[in-house]
Protein backbone atom coordinates (compact mmCIF):
# COMPACT_ATOMS: atom_id res chain seq x y z
CA UNK A 1 0.00 0.00 0.00
CA UNK A 2 1.80 3.13 -1.07
CA UNK A 3 1.21 6.06 1.97
CA UNK A 4 0.11 9.30 0.44
CA UNK A 5 3.20 12.37 0.79
CA UNK A 6 2.78 14.44 3.94
CA UNK A 7 4.72 18.00 3.96
CA UNK A 8 4.71 17.84 7.53
CA UNK A 9 1.60 19.90 10.01
CA UNK A 10 3.29 23.11 9.41
CA UNK A 11 3.95 23.17 5.52
CA UNK A 12 0.13 21.73 5.28
CA UNK A 13 -1.23 24.52 6.80
CA UNK A 14 1.18 27.01 4.97
CA UNK A 15 0.00 24.99 1.56
CA UNK A 16 -3.77 25.12 2.17
CA UNK A 17 -4.14 28.98 3.01
CA UNK A 18 -1.72 29.94 0.08
CA UNK A 19 -4.17 27.84 -2.21
CA UNK A 20 -7.22 29.05 -0.37
CA UNK A 21 -5.93 32.58 -0.69
CA UNK A 22 -5.17 32.36 -4.42
CA UNK A 23 -8.70 30.96 -5.09
CA UNK A 24 -10.11 34.32 -3.42
CA UNK A 25 -8.10 36.28 -5.74
CA UNK A 26 -9.33 34.51 -8.48
CA UNK A 27 -13.01 34.23 -7.31
CA UNK A 28 -12.95 38.35 -6.16
CA UNK A 29 -11.96 39.02 -9.84
CA UNK A 30 -15.61 36.59 -11.25
CA UNK A 31 -17.26 37.85 -8.56
CA UNK A 32 -16.82 41.54 -8.91
CA UNK A 33 -17.64 41.05 -12.68
CA UNK A 34 -20.87 39.08 -12.02
CA UNK A 35 -21.88 42.16 -10.04
CA UNK A 36 -21.67 44.72 -13.09
CA UNK A 37 -24.48 44.11 -15.57
CA UNK A 38 -23.14 46.94 -18.28
CA UNK A 39 -22.26 44.70 -22.07
CA UNK A 40 -19.69 45.70 -24.62
CA UNK A 41 -19.83 45.48 -28.60
CA UNK A 42 -23.78 45.53 -27.83
CA UNK A 43 -24.29 46.91 -31.67
CA UNK A 44 -21.79 44.66 -33.35
CA UNK A 45 -18.48 44.78 -35.18
CA UNK A 46 -18.74 48.06 -36.50
CA UNK A 47 -19.28 49.31 -39.71
CA UNK A 48 -17.59 47.28 -42.08
CA UNK A 49 -15.50 50.60 -44.07
CA UNK A 50 -14.80 51.91 -40.98
CA UNK A 51 -13.06 48.33 -40.42
CA UNK A 52 -11.06 47.93 -43.17
CA UNK A 53 -9.50 51.30 -42.95
CA UNK A 54 -8.78 50.50 -39.41
CA UNK A 55 -7.06 47.54 -40.21
CA UNK A 56 -4.85 49.05 -43.10
CA UNK A 57 -3.76 52.31 -40.74
CA UNK A 58 -2.68 49.66 -38.39
CA UNK A 59 0.23 48.77 -40.89
CA UNK A 60 1.47 52.40 -40.47
CA UNK A 61 1.44 52.23 -36.99
CA UNK A 62 3.11 49.01 -37.39
CA UNK A 63 6.64 51.14 -38.55
CA UNK A 64 8.11 53.74 -36.37
CA UNK A 65 9.29 55.34 -39.35
CA UNK A 66 5.59 55.81 -40.58
CA UNK A 67 4.85 57.19 -37.53
CA UNK A 68 7.25 60.35 -36.56
CA UNK A 69 5.15 62.05 -39.64
CA UNK A 70 1.49 60.97 -38.00
CA UNK A 71 1.80 64.22 -35.41
CA UNK A 72 3.76 67.44 -35.92
CA UNK A 73 6.34 68.34 -33.14
CA UNK A 74 4.41 71.73 -33.08
CA UNK A 75 0.62 70.39 -32.73
CA UNK A 76 -1.19 72.75 -31.19
CA UNK A 77 -1.93 71.89 -27.56
CA UNK A 78 -4.49 74.25 -25.79
CA UNK A 79 -4.37 75.42 -21.67
CA UNK A 80 -7.86 76.52 -20.80
CA UNK A 81 -7.08 76.37 -17.07
CA UNK A 82 -4.23 77.12 -14.78
CA UNK A 83 -5.01 76.61 -11.07
CA UNK A 84 -2.89 77.10 -8.08
CA UNK A 85 -3.25 74.69 -4.88
CA UNK A 86 -1.90 74.73 -1.99
CA UNK A 87 0.91 72.20 -2.92
CA UNK A 88 1.50 72.75 -6.80
CA UNK A 89 -0.34 73.28 -9.96
CA UNK A 90 -3.59 71.83 -11.80
CA UNK A 91 -3.49 72.48 -15.75
CA UNK A 92 -6.48 71.62 -17.86
CA UNK A 93 -6.33 71.44 -21.70
CA UNK A 94 -6.96 70.07 -24.65
CA UNK A 95 -6.36 69.41 -28.54
CA UNK A 96 -7.95 68.22 -31.55
CA UNK A 97 -7.59 64.18 -31.86
CA UNK A 98 -4.62 63.33 -34.42
CA UNK A 99 -6.93 60.50 -35.56
CA UNK A 100 -9.55 62.66 -37.11
CA UNK A 101 -7.19 64.06 -39.45
CA UNK A 102 -5.97 60.43 -40.57
CA UNK A 103 -8.94 59.42 -40.67
CA UNK A 104 -11.76 60.95 -40.90
CA UNK A 105 -15.73 60.14 -40.85
CA UNK A 106 -14.68 57.22 -38.22
CA UNK A 107 -14.28 59.17 -34.45
CA UNK A 108 -17.88 60.53 -33.65
CA UNK A 109 -17.58 64.15 -32.95
CA UNK A 110 -18.02 64.39 -29.11
CA UNK A 111 -15.05 61.84 -28.80
CA UNK A 112 -12.91 64.04 -31.28
CA UNK A 113 -11.58 66.79 -28.89
CA UNK A 114 -9.54 65.15 -26.53
CA UNK A 115 -9.07 66.84 -22.69
CA UNK A 116 -6.39 66.20 -20.39
CA UNK A 117 -4.98 67.19 -16.73
CA UNK A 118 -1.81 67.80 -15.67
CA UNK A 119 -0.23 67.99 -11.82
CA UNK A 120 2.86 69.72 -11.45
CA UNK A 121 4.88 71.48 -8.87
CA UNK A 122 4.77 75.43 -8.52
CA UNK A 123 8.45 74.71 -8.44
CA UNK A 124 11.30 72.12 -9.50
CA UNK A 125 13.30 70.23 -7.48
CA UNK A 126 16.24 70.46 -9.74
CA UNK A 127 16.72 70.94 -13.42
CA UNK A 128 15.29 67.71 -13.85
CA UNK A 129 11.44 68.21 -14.38
CA UNK A 130 10.33 64.48 -14.84
CA UNK A 131 6.50 64.20 -16.07
CA UNK A 132 4.60 60.90 -16.38
CA UNK A 133 1.01 60.57 -18.72
CA UNK A 134 -1.25 58.44 -17.56
CA UNK A 135 -3.94 56.38 -19.19
CA UNK A 136 -6.68 55.50 -17.89
CA UNK A 137 -8.30 51.52 -17.71
CA UNK A 138 -11.51 50.01 -17.62
CA UNK A 139 -14.11 52.03 -16.66
CA UNK A 140 -11.65 55.02 -15.62
CA UNK A 141 -13.73 58.15 -16.13
CA UNK A 142 -12.56 61.70 -16.13
CA UNK A 143 -9.24 62.70 -14.05
CA UNK A 144 -10.15 61.49 -10.04
CA UNK A 145 -8.62 57.93 -9.88
CA UNK A 146 -5.71 59.09 -11.66
CA UNK A 147 -5.32 62.29 -10.03
CA UNK A 148 -5.02 60.39 -6.59
CA UNK A 149 -2.88 57.80 -7.33
CA UNK A 150 -0.04 59.81 -9.09
CA UNK A 151 -0.46 63.07 -5.96
CA UNK A 152 2.07 61.30 -3.97
CA UNK A 153 4.61 60.96 -7.26
CA UNK A 154 4.52 64.65 -6.94
CA UNK A 155 3.99 65.61 -3.59
CA UNK A 156 6.89 62.92 -2.23
CA UNK A 157 9.07 62.72 -4.96
CA UNK A 158 8.67 65.98 -7.48
CA UNK A 159 7.20 64.04 -10.65
CA UNK A 160 4.37 65.56 -12.49
CA UNK A 161 1.71 63.38 -14.16
CA UNK A 162 -0.73 64.41 -17.38
CA UNK A 163 -3.96 62.55 -17.20
CA UNK A 164 -5.35 61.51 -21.18
CA UNK A 165 -8.72 61.23 -21.23
CA UNK A 166 -9.71 57.91 -23.07
CA UNK A 167 -11.87 58.32 -25.89
CA UNK A 168 -15.35 57.20 -25.31
CA UNK A 169 -15.04 58.20 -21.89
CA UNK A 170 -15.56 60.74 -19.59
CA UNK A 171 -15.84 64.14 -21.29
CA UNK A 172 -15.30 62.32 -24.42
CA UNK A 173 -18.49 59.97 -24.20
CA UNK A 174 -21.48 59.54 -26.85
CA UNK A 175 -24.46 60.95 -25.19
CA UNK A 176 -26.16 57.55 -25.51
CA UNK A 177 -23.33 55.69 -24.25
CA UNK A 178 -23.70 53.96 -21.23
CA UNK A 179 -20.54 54.38 -18.77
CA UNK A 180 -18.15 52.22 -20.22
CA UNK A 181 -19.81 50.16 -22.96
CA UNK A 182 -18.40 50.45 -26.04
CA UNK A 183 -21.08 49.90 -29.14
CA UNK A 184 -18.94 48.17 -31.65
CA UNK A 185 -15.96 46.30 -31.59
CA UNK A 186 -14.23 48.56 -33.76
CA UNK A 187 -14.65 51.31 -31.16
CA UNK A 188 -11.68 49.64 -28.83
CA UNK A 189 -9.54 50.08 -32.01
CA UNK A 190 -10.33 53.43 -32.65
CA UNK A 191 -9.76 54.06 -28.96
CA UNK A 192 -6.01 52.26 -29.76
CA UNK A 193 -5.10 54.06 -32.55
CA UNK A 194 -6.27 57.65 -31.04
CA UNK A 195 -4.83 57.30 -27.80
CA UNK A 196 -1.61 56.49 -29.53
CA UNK A 197 -1.41 59.66 -31.67
CA UNK A 198 -2.90 61.50 -28.57
CA UNK A 199 0.61 60.40 -26.73
CA UNK A 200 2.51 61.70 -29.37
CA UNK A 201 1.21 65.21 -29.49
CA UNK A 202 1.26 65.52 -25.75
CA UNK A 203 4.92 64.32 -25.96
CA UNK A 204 5.76 66.95 -28.22
CA UNK A 205 3.94 69.53 -26.28
CA UNK A 206 5.99 68.09 -23.19
CA UNK A 207 9.47 68.48 -24.88
CA UNK A 208 8.23 71.93 -25.88
CA UNK A 209 7.60 72.87 -22.66
CA UNK A 210 11.45 71.93 -21.36
CA UNK A 211 9.78 68.86 -19.61
CA UNK A 212 11.81 65.99 -18.99
CA UNK A 213 12.56 63.44 -18.59
CA UNK A 214 9.10 61.68 -20.04
CA UNK A 215 7.35 58.26 -19.33
CA UNK A 216 3.64 56.65 -19.74
CA UNK A 217 1.62 54.53 -17.57
CA UNK A 218 -1.18 52.66 -17.18
CA UNK A 219 -3.27 50.10 -15.30
CA UNK A 220 -4.93 47.39 -17.36
CA UNK A 221 -6.41 48.13 -20.26
CA UNK A 222 -4.16 51.31 -19.57
CA UNK A 223 -1.25 49.56 -19.19
CA UNK A 224 -1.86 48.17 -22.86
CA UNK A 225 -3.10 51.43 -24.11
CA UNK A 226 0.32 52.60 -22.76
CA UNK A 227 2.63 49.87 -24.59
CA UNK A 228 0.95 51.13 -27.76
CA UNK A 229 1.82 54.30 -27.35
CA UNK A 230 5.36 53.70 -26.10
CA UNK A 231 5.94 50.97 -29.44
CA UNK A 232 5.47 53.81 -31.87
CA UNK A 233 7.95 56.54 -29.96
CA UNK A 234 11.23 57.10 -31.75
CA UNK A 235 12.90 58.02 -28.48
CA UNK A 236 13.79 55.36 -25.45
CA UNK A 237 10.62 55.82 -22.97
CA UNK A 238 10.07 53.95 -19.67
CA UNK A 239 7.00 52.32 -19.42
CA UNK A 240 5.37 50.97 -16.03
CA UNK A 241 2.21 48.86 -17.12
CA UNK A 242 0.37 47.40 -14.37
CA UNK A 243 -2.11 43.84 -14.93
CA UNK A 244 -1.75 43.99 -18.92
CA UNK A 245 -0.47 41.72 -21.51
CA UNK A 246 0.71 41.21 -24.81
CA UNK A 247 -2.95 41.28 -26.19
CA UNK A 248 -6.16 42.37 -25.78
CA UNK A 249 -7.55 38.67 -27.57
CA UNK A 250 -7.36 36.03 -24.56
CA UNK A 251 -9.27 39.62 -22.02
CA UNK A 252 -12.86 38.67 -24.44
CA UNK A 253 -12.27 35.41 -25.38
CA UNK A 254 -10.41 33.84 -21.99
CA UNK A 255 -11.07 36.39 -19.14
CA UNK A 256 -14.03 37.06 -17.34
CA UNK A 257 -14.78 39.89 -19.83
CA UNK A 258 -16.08 36.89 -22.20
CA UNK A 259 -19.72 37.17 -20.29
CA UNK A 260 -19.80 40.83 -21.48
CA UNK A 261 -19.70 40.47 -24.77
CA UNK A 262 -23.11 39.70 -26.56
CA UNK A 263 -22.03 36.52 -28.97
CA UNK A 264 -25.46 36.57 -30.41
CA UNK A 265 -25.30 39.62 -31.65
CA UNK A 266 -21.56 39.23 -33.86
CA UNK A 267 -23.15 35.96 -34.88
CA UNK A 268 -25.77 37.55 -36.51
CA UNK A 269 -24.06 40.07 -38.09
CA UNK A 270 -21.21 37.76 -39.57
CA UNK A 271 -24.06 35.12 -40.84
CA UNK A 272 -26.29 37.96 -42.52
CA UNK A 273 -23.29 39.95 -43.89
CA UNK A 274 -20.56 38.05 -45.87
CA UNK A 275 -18.02 41.15 -45.99
CA UNK A 276 -16.85 39.57 -42.44
CA UNK A 277 -16.03 36.07 -43.82
CA UNK A 278 -15.12 36.99 -47.08
CA UNK A 279 -13.52 40.33 -46.53
CA UNK A 280 -12.52 41.61 -43.51
CA UNK A 281 -10.88 38.23 -41.72
CA UNK A 282 -8.25 38.05 -44.93
CA UNK A 283 -7.01 41.77 -43.85
CA UNK A 284 -6.03 40.15 -40.64
CA UNK A 285 -2.78 39.14 -38.97
CA UNK A 286 -2.40 37.11 -35.84
CA UNK A 287 0.96 36.39 -34.34
CA UNK A 288 -0.56 33.78 -32.01
CA UNK A 289 -2.35 32.56 -35.20
CA UNK A 290 1.09 32.42 -36.92
CA UNK A 291 3.05 30.35 -33.81
CA UNK A 292 0.43 27.76 -33.89
CA UNK A 293 1.34 27.36 -37.61
CA UNK A 294 4.61 27.83 -36.75
CA UNK A 295 4.51 24.87 -34.24
CA UNK A 296 2.67 23.08 -36.67
CA UNK A 297 5.17 23.44 -40.05
CA UNK A 298 8.06 22.57 -37.61
CA UNK A 299 6.36 19.60 -36.44
CA UNK A 300 5.41 18.13 -39.83
CA UNK A 301 8.28 18.98 -41.14
CA UNK A 302 10.15 16.53 -39.86
CA UNK A 303 8.07 14.19 -41.73
CA UNK A 304 9.13 15.46 -44.87
CA UNK A 305 10.93 13.44 -47.92
CA UNK A 306 14.24 15.63 -47.64
CA UNK A 307 15.38 13.54 -50.23
CA UNK A 308 13.41 16.14 -53.19
CA UNK A 309 15.60 19.05 -51.17
CA UNK A 310 12.12 20.93 -50.53
CA UNK A 311 10.56 22.17 -47.70
CA UNK A 312 6.82 20.71 -47.85
CA UNK A 313 4.29 20.09 -45.86
CA UNK A 314 2.67 16.51 -45.86
CA UNK A 315 -0.82 17.61 -47.23
CA UNK A 316 -1.53 18.21 -50.71
CA UNK A 317 -2.43 21.58 -52.24
CA UNK A 318 -1.63 24.73 -50.79
CA UNK A 319 -0.32 25.28 -46.94
CA UNK A 320 -1.67 27.78 -44.77
CA UNK A 321 0.37 26.87 -41.76
CA UNK A 322 3.48 27.40 -44.44
CA UNK A 323 2.52 30.87 -45.37
CA UNK A 324 1.58 31.84 -41.85
CA UNK A 325 4.81 30.84 -40.84
CA UNK A 326 6.32 32.83 -43.44
CA UNK A 327 4.35 36.02 -42.33
CA UNK A 328 4.69 34.99 -38.39
CA UNK A 329 9.06 34.89 -39.02
CA UNK A 330 8.68 38.20 -40.90
CA UNK A 331 6.93 39.89 -38.21
CA UNK A 332 9.19 38.65 -35.65
CA UNK A 333 12.60 39.13 -37.21
CA UNK A 334 10.79 43.43 -38.33
CA UNK A 335 9.64 43.44 -34.94
CA UNK A 336 12.81 42.96 -33.42
CA UNK A 337 14.96 45.37 -35.15
CA UNK A 338 16.57 47.80 -32.69
CA UNK A 339 15.03 51.80 -33.23
CA UNK A 340 13.88 51.63 -36.36
CA UNK A 341 11.24 49.75 -38.55
CA UNK A 342 8.12 48.02 -37.93
CA UNK A 343 7.11 44.42 -38.05
CA UNK A 344 4.69 43.98 -41.04
CA UNK A 345 4.47 47.76 -42.70
CA UNK A 346 7.12 46.60 -45.33
CA UNK A 347 5.54 42.92 -46.09
CA UNK A 348 1.75 44.27 -46.57
CA UNK A 349 2.14 44.73 -50.51
CA UNK A 350 2.91 41.68 -50.56
CA UNK A 351 0.52 40.01 -47.99
CA UNK A 352 -2.09 41.76 -49.77
CA UNK A 353 -0.74 40.13 -53.37
CA UNK A 354 -0.71 35.90 -51.09
CA UNK A 355 -4.25 37.04 -49.85
CA UNK A 356 -5.86 38.35 -53.47
CA UNK A 357 -4.69 34.68 -54.50
CA UNK A 358 -6.68 33.32 -51.90
CA UNK A 359 -9.76 35.02 -52.32
CA UNK A 360 -10.38 32.59 -55.43
CA UNK A 361 -10.31 29.61 -53.33
CA UNK A 362 -13.63 27.81 -52.91
CA UNK A 363 -15.44 28.83 -49.55
CA UNK A 364 -14.99 25.28 -47.89
CA UNK A 365 -11.40 26.07 -48.82
CA UNK A 366 -11.14 29.41 -47.48
CA UNK A 367 -13.25 28.55 -43.78
CA UNK A 368 -10.45 25.63 -43.49
CA UNK A 369 -7.99 27.87 -43.59
CA UNK A 370 -9.86 30.78 -41.02
CA UNK A 371 -11.43 27.86 -38.49
CA UNK A 372 -8.20 26.50 -36.00
CA UNK A 373 -9.84 24.02 -33.37
CA UNK A 374 -9.89 25.11 -29.91
CA UNK A 375 -7.80 21.92 -28.92
CA UNK A 376 -4.81 24.07 -31.34
CA UNK A 377 -4.66 26.97 -28.81
CA UNK A 378 -3.32 26.54 -25.18
CA UNK A 379 -5.84 27.44 -23.16
CA UNK A 380 -9.25 25.55 -23.32
CA UNK A 381 -12.04 28.52 -24.23
CA UNK A 382 -14.75 26.14 -22.26
CA UNK A 383 -13.12 27.65 -18.94
CA UNK A 384 -16.57 29.95 -18.84
CA UNK A 385 -19.68 28.20 -20.08
CA UNK A 386 -21.23 29.37 -22.62
CA UNK A 387 -23.28 26.87 -25.26
CA UNK A 388 -23.89 28.94 -28.69
CA UNK A 389 -26.94 27.45 -30.97
CA UNK A 390 -24.66 26.94 -33.62
CA UNK A 391 -21.38 25.51 -32.28
CA UNK A 392 -19.73 26.08 -35.81
CA UNK A 393 -21.13 29.56 -36.20
CA UNK A 394 -19.50 30.36 -32.74
CA UNK A 395 -16.49 28.61 -33.07
CA UNK A 396 -16.08 30.86 -36.94
CA UNK A 397 -17.00 34.01 -34.91
CA UNK A 398 -14.62 33.31 -32.28
CA UNK A 399 -11.88 32.75 -34.49
CA UNK A 400 -12.86 36.16 -36.26
CA UNK A 401 -12.93 37.94 -32.89
CA UNK A 402 -9.32 36.66 -32.23
CA UNK A 403 -7.99 37.42 -35.45
CA UNK A 404 -9.21 41.14 -35.06
CA UNK A 405 -8.08 41.89 -32.01
CA UNK A 406 -4.62 40.51 -32.06
CA UNK A 407 -4.26 42.18 -35.58
CA UNK A 408 -5.04 45.53 -33.49
CA UNK A 409 -3.85 44.64 -30.03
CA UNK A 410 -1.11 42.35 -30.25
CA UNK A 411 2.19 43.77 -29.33
CA UNK A 412 3.92 41.51 -32.17
CA UNK A 413 2.56 43.66 -34.61
CA UNK A 414 3.81 46.79 -33.57
CA UNK A 415 7.44 48.26 -33.14
CA UNK A 416 9.75 47.08 -30.65
CA UNK A 417 10.19 49.78 -27.99
CA UNK A 418 13.83 51.71 -28.72
CA UNK A 419 14.93 50.43 -25.59
CA UNK A 420 12.82 47.95 -23.59
CA UNK A 421 15.29 47.68 -20.42
CA UNK A 422 13.34 50.98 -19.68
CA UNK A 423 10.07 48.78 -19.21
CA UNK A 424 8.59 47.20 -15.88
CA UNK A 425 5.95 45.03 -16.02
CA UNK A 426 3.30 44.32 -13.23
CA UNK A 427 1.92 40.57 -13.56
CA UNK A 428 -0.93 39.46 -11.13
CA UNK A 429 -0.18 35.61 -10.99
CA UNK A 430 -3.92 34.80 -10.32
CA UNK A 431 -5.29 37.43 -12.82
CA UNK A 432 -9.25 36.32 -14.21
CA UNK A 433 -9.15 39.95 -16.77
CA UNK A 434 -5.91 39.38 -18.37
CA UNK A 435 -5.07 35.63 -18.84
CA UNK A 436 -1.30 35.33 -19.64
CA UNK A 437 -0.89 31.81 -20.23
CA UNK A 438 -2.59 31.46 -23.35
CA UNK A 439 -0.17 34.25 -25.58
CA UNK A 440 3.15 34.61 -26.34
CA UNK A 441 5.04 36.13 -23.63
CA UNK A 442 5.22 40.08 -23.91
CA UNK A 443 8.83 39.83 -22.37
CA UNK A 444 9.63 37.14 -25.09
CA UNK A 445 9.24 40.01 -27.91
CA UNK A 446 10.36 43.12 -26.03
CA UNK A 447 13.38 40.88 -24.67
CA UNK A 448 15.04 43.27 -21.84
CA UNK A 449 12.06 44.45 -20.13
CA UNK A 450 11.79 43.21 -16.32
CA UNK A 451 8.38 41.54 -15.28
CA UNK A 452 7.42 41.54 -11.23
CA UNK A 453 5.25 39.15 -10.51
CA UNK A 454 2.32 39.39 -7.83
CA UNK A 455 0.55 37.06 -5.70
CA UNK A 456 -2.73 38.84 -6.21
CA UNK A 457 -5.41 38.56 -8.76
CA UNK A 458 -6.69 41.90 -11.03
CA UNK A 459 -9.01 43.95 -8.79
CA UNK A 460 -7.74 43.14 -5.26
CA UNK A 461 -3.98 43.86 -6.96
CA UNK A 462 -4.93 47.46 -8.61
CA UNK A 463 -6.89 48.17 -4.64
CA UNK A 464 -4.08 46.69 -2.63
CA UNK A 465 -0.55 47.27 -4.29
CA UNK A 466 -0.77 51.21 -5.52
CA UNK A 467 2.16 51.83 -3.45
CA UNK A 468 4.35 49.06 -5.56
CA UNK A 469 2.98 50.44 -8.79
CA UNK A 470 4.42 53.84 -8.19
CA UNK A 471 7.68 52.30 -6.94
CA UNK A 472 8.08 50.92 -10.40
CA UNK A 473 7.19 54.01 -11.90
CA UNK A 474 9.66 55.53 -10.48
CA UNK A 475 12.37 52.54 -10.55
CA UNK A 476 11.43 52.90 -14.66
CA UNK A 477 12.54 56.81 -14.83
CA UNK A 478 15.62 56.64 -12.57
CA UNK A 479 16.66 53.82 -14.85
CA UNK A 480 16.04 55.64 -17.92
CA UNK A 481 18.33 58.78 -15.59
CA UNK A 482 21.67 56.40 -14.89
CA UNK A 483 21.33 55.64 -18.48
CA UNK A 484 20.43 58.96 -20.51
CA UNK A 485 21.11 61.30 -17.64
CA UNK A 486 24.65 60.57 -15.99
CA UNK A 487 23.33 58.68 -13.33
CA UNK A 488 21.25 60.92 -11.50
CA UNK A 489 18.03 59.24 -9.60
CA UNK A 490 14.32 60.42 -8.48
Amino acid sequence: MIKPVSFGPLDDRVVLKWCYAASKMSLFDRFYRSMLITKVFTRGWGNPDHLKRLLEFRRILSDRESCRSLVKPDYPVYIDKDEKRKDYRVLDGHFKSPFVEHLPGIMPEEVQNAKFRMILPKEWRSHLKPVCIHLAGTGDHKFGRRHRLAEPLLTKNGVASIFLENPYYGYRKPADQMRSSLFYVSDLFVMGGALAMESMALLHWCERQGYGPLALTGVSMGGHMASLAVSTWHKPLPLTSMFSWTSASSVFTQGVMRSAIPWQVLESQYLNDSVYRDEISQLTFSPERAQVSKEKYQHQQQYTDHKTGDFQLNITGSSPAKDQYAKYHTSLQNANQPQEGGSSFRGWNAFKKRQSSQNEQSEQSKRKKINVKLKDLKVPFSRHKYKPSNEILHQDVLNLFMDLMDDCTHMGNYPKPVDPELIILLAAKYDEYVPRNSTIRLDELWNGCEVREMETGHVIGFLRHQEEYRRAILDAFNIQLKKYYNGEVL
